[in-house]
């Protein structure tokens, strides 16, 4: 391990010094910049937290422990000083599992996945690995058990070509409204096989949503659509998932005009007049789907369910729209023992809104989410970000009456139990309930508070979980001013299997939105 090539070693201790400020030479993804109005495509799923492109928040590093006892560290003559800098990077075939201290009983930091590049700063001594611990960059020690030198730089996951929103092409098997297969949809176990007519492997399954990593075109079947184990399945008995394009609002590049709030239309599109309700109303301008826009938020007397658009008309007169129609961002209650400086999430169910906050009163960015239904409803309560996932597996549970399964959801920040952040690449829905409790984000609002929020994900990682010494980043949902439980739990008390390979998915296909009672 200590006989490195110069160049990667240079290279590597570039990359560790700068930590989560920099970004690798290596990533193919693009910058986190929020440019006035929306974010590129790529948004910022590449930059480590804490960037420059990214200091909005400052989310704090994953710190190394300093407490001898628990880290056991080799003593490293002076000598040898540069030596106990970054040694290597190395890979490993198999899932390499990253603990607090290094021993296998120790508390969980994090997971890096079969084939991921990760850093190695020093050696560590410790017990039950025979071919020895290793500190690693983001925190916490590995056994070297299966880890071999590797010439890929670690880069944050998931890997994102230039331009677009997701890591994989998502599709369902077709199925009519109520989730029923119109044709069993056969997998085979490569498209040669498929072009070849053999005999396929299996069959997709309803209530499903698959990823795949490439489409390739062959004239005598149409589209093929390939999974990353290479099988393969005709593209006519699939249906390509469309996922919404929108982006929120960043208050500093786009400020809200005093004494108005910001809102996103949430109809097809909705439709502004001339009176609040009139007898004989006219149409004078229209919002289309998601765009972004200010009301008045004041109360019209006499018009409950109306709002103001200042200068909203086609001719720039007032307009005024219907409540039903919109989302406005309101900044609800003061959030009590929040720091000055703490950034911290802010779910409103009832208007179907994120904000990105700061202190009591700073709000950093807004946007549109979908929450649970009323028969799925989303916990409400004060709750900390306990872990991340660059991307999840959620299925239903063995004693759930209803069947769902999805692939490579990305994104994934889990606050309680089974409830989290994530990408909903199945439906553009944002701003009106729809999800089985899990808070649904348009792909460019997941990556961009994914990369906001603690703990931060080290380059390489798939998972981390917070720890001492980056305790998650604190969240609130909340219906109005209604009291709220305080559900943050001690740091430490997360099991291994707590967050992985659980949550939710879309509702049954042909459900409609519930807007029944708050929940």
């Amino acid at each position: 391990m200590r006989g490195a090539r110069p160049k990667l070693r240079a290279g590597l201790l570039a990359l560790l010094v700068c930590g989560i400020a920099c970004e690798p030479e290596v990533s193919e993804q693009a910058p986190a910049r929020l440019p006035p109005g929306e974010a590129p495509a790529v948004a910022a799923a590449a930059q480590p937290q804490g960037s420059a492109a990214t200091a909005i928040v400052g989310a704090p590093t994953a710190d190394v422990i300093a407490d001898e006892e628990i880290t056991q560290r080799a003593e490293v003559p002076p000598e040898e000083e540069e030596e106990a800098r970054p040694l290597d990077v190395f890979v490993s075939p198999r899932t390499t599992v990253v603990y607090r201290a290094p021993r296998w009983e120790s508390e969980l930091r994090g997971r890096i996945d079969a084939g991921s590049s990760f850093a190695a700063l020093r050696p560590a001594e410790g017990a039950g690995c025979e071919e020895g611990w290793m500190e690693v960059s983001g925190g916490g020690f590995v056994c070297m058990r299966h880890a071999t030198p590797s010439e890929e730089a670690p880069v944050i996951l998931p890997r994102l070509l230039e331009g677009e929103l997701l890591p994989f092409i998502y599709a369902k098997p077709r199925a009519d409204r109520k989730g029923e297969l119109l044709a069993p949809v056969p997998r085979y176990r490569s498209h040669r096989d498929l072009l070849a007519g053999k005999a396929p492997v299996d069959q997709l399954g309803p209530h499903r949503q698959y990823a795949f990593t490439e489409v390739m075109r062959r004239g005598s079947v149409g589209d093929i659509y390939v999974d990353r184990d290479g099988r393969a399945v005709p593209g006519l008995d699939l249906v390509l998932q469309k996922p919404s394009e929108l982006f929120g609002r960043t208050m500093a590049e786009s400020p809200v005009p005093p004494g108005l709030a910001a809102a996103w239309s949430v109809s097809l599109p909705a439709v502004l007049w001339d009176s609040a309700g009139g007898k004989k109303p006219k149409v004078v301008g229209e919002i289309l789907y998601h765009a972004a826009f200010e009301v008045d938020p004041t109360p019209i007397p006499g018009r409950d369910g109306w709002l103001r658009v200042p200068g909203g008309g086609r001719d720039g007169e007032d307009g005024f729209v219907e409540l039903s129609q919109i989302r406005v961002w309101d900044p609800g209650p003061p959030l009590p023992g929040v720091g000055a400086q703490e950034v911290w999430l802010d779910v409103d169910i009832v208007q179907q809104t994120v904000g990105l906050r700061r202190g009591p009163d700073e709000v950093l960015f807004v946007t549109l989410v979908s929450t649970g239904t009323g028969k799925h409803p989303t916990p409400r309560g004060i709750f900390r970000i306990r872990n991340k996932l660059t991307l999840g597996k959620m299925e239903n549970r063995p004693d759930e009456p209803e069947s769902y399964y999805v692939e490579e959801v990305p994104w994934v920040q889990y606050f309680y139990k089974r409830f989290a952040f994530h990408t909903a690449y199945w439906h553009r829905s944002l701003g009106r309930r729809r999800s089985h409790g899990c808070i649904n984000l348009a792909p460019r609002d997941a990556v961009f508070l994914f990369g906001q929020t603690s703990p931060p994900m080290p380059p390489g990682w798939s998972s981390v979980f917070e720890h001492e010494g980056s305790i998650g980043t604190t969240v609130r949902v909340r219906r109005g001013d209604d009291p709220l439980p305080d559900r943050r739990r001690p740091l430490g008390s997360t099991t291994a299997d707590e967050g992985d390979d659980a949550g939710e998915e879309p509702p049954e296909p042909g459900a409609t939105d519930d807007e029944g009672e708050a929940v």
